[in-house]
């Protein structure tokens, strides 16, 4: 049998890489930020505390690679895995400049003033749990946590099931500690941005029963919540047309944390299903992580945070909330009084109360006083039911 010459065996090799390349497309990097039309600088190699740009390139335009949906949108998947860690951003291209390209931007870690990602309304990105979004965003919070040393970061788009885009880089340093400011300041401007969740239905009564529910829950106060299914969703036994057990409706809900910040959580609810074929009581079964959110989007912008309103409570029961001691007091007061009546739940949220108020204090001991007013107000509600 003839042999082919080793020379010629290689240069077979990578004409087949290289056709395999076009085919397929690739993803390129930079420490600047990329001319799609003209990309220049561009680099594998990166140390920490550099800024990182991608750019996808394809053989052909997004929606000749992928399916548009009939309202003009088509979901990929840009995936990243940082050594063994794989991230997965979900992203939907609307935009006929971008469906008509061959060509993606996606920041990896930008600078705040050159990013485009999320700026860009034909762009709509993932998101992932505890208010991160998907894209540069979550891959700076995990850069940050990088121990010393070299780190490989691989890079390619999913899209109608084919694998396209490859690209890899690697980025070496011994602190990678600029990410986390970066992430930060990203995360900073995405919670700005972020609006409320819209109300899908209008059902005040529920609403109020949500709100309830929540504050039992151990809320302070809930500052806004929207009904975010358009209606309530049935929860049958086996699926398909099997007996119903139950039905649930999904809310946001917002309120402002011991640190100050205003956060949502979208909570369920549910209603389990009576043997007489009605439906029984409003129950929370679950909350959603926390979402950061600014107040401008709330509607609380330029308000001061001074509490709840008081005006229903005698002047003559309230402590003095500037001071802690006083408030501690207080809720020990109520506390032995409830035990004396052997109201026992009372007795246990009355501990719980004392806990909240000084975690508060040791968190802000100087901006603790509408904080303070709020756990006292929850617990002297309570209390106020068994006199």
């Amino acid at each position: 049998m003839r042999r082919v010459p080793q020379t010629l065996t290689f240069m077979c090799l990578a004409l087949g890489i290289g056709a395999l390349s076009a085919q397929e497309g690739s993803f390129v990097f930079s420490n600047k930020p990329i001319d799609p039309a003209n990309p220049q600088d561009l680099s594998t190699t990166f140390s920490a505390g550099d800024h990182i740009y991608g750019l996808i390139q394809l053989p052909q335009a997004w929606r000749a690679v992928g399916k548009v949906d009939p309202e003009g949108k088509l979901v990929m998947a840009v995936y990243t895995t940082i050594d063994a860690k794989r991230l997965a951003a979900r992203m939907e291209l609307l935009a006929d400049r971008h469906l008509n390209a061959e060509h993606l931007l996606f920041d990896i870690a930008p600078a705040l003033a050159e990013m485009t990602a999320y700026r860009d309304e034909g762009v709509v990105y993932g998101d992932a749990p505890g208010g991160i979004r998907k894209g540069a965003c979550q891959i700076t919070e995990y850069l940050a946590q990088q121990a010393p040393g070299k780190h490989v970061l691989t890079f390619w788009v999913l899209i109608d099931g084919k694998k396209m885009a490859p690209g890899e880089l690697t980025i070496e340093g011994s602190d990678y500690s600029f990410y986390k400011a970066l992430h930060d300041d990203i995360k900073q401007e995405l919670s700005a941005g972020r609006a409320f969740p819209p109300a899908k239905m209008t059902n005040l009564a529920m609403q109020e029963k949500m709100v309830a529910l929540l504050k039992n829950a151990g809320w302070s106060d809930v500052i806004k919540l929207h009904i975010v299914d358009k209606d309530w969703w049935l929860d049958r036994v086996a699926g398909g047309a099997s007996m119903i057990q139950s039905r649930h409706v999904a809310a946001a809900a917002a309120y402002q944390d011991t640190d100050g910040q205003y956060y949502y959580k979208t909570c369920t609810f549910h209603e389990h299903r009576l043997l007489s074929g009605g439906f029984g009581p409003l129950e929370l079964t679950q909350q959603g992580l926390p979402v950061p959110i600014s107040p401008e989007s709330l509607g609380v912008t330029g308000k001061s945070d001074t509490g709840p309103d008081m005006g229903d409570v005698p002047q003559d029961v309230q402590p003095d909330f500037s001071q802690p001691e006083a408030v501690l007091a207080d809720v020990e007061r109520m506390r032995k009084d409830a035990m004396k009546k052997k109201a026992f739940q009372v007795v246990g949220k009355c501990g719980a109360a004392a806990g909240k108020i000084k975690s508060a204090v040791e968190k802000d001991p100087q901006g603790c006083e509408a904080e303070i007013k709020r756990i006292w107000l929850e617990i002297y509600e309570e209390y106020r039911k068994i006199q």
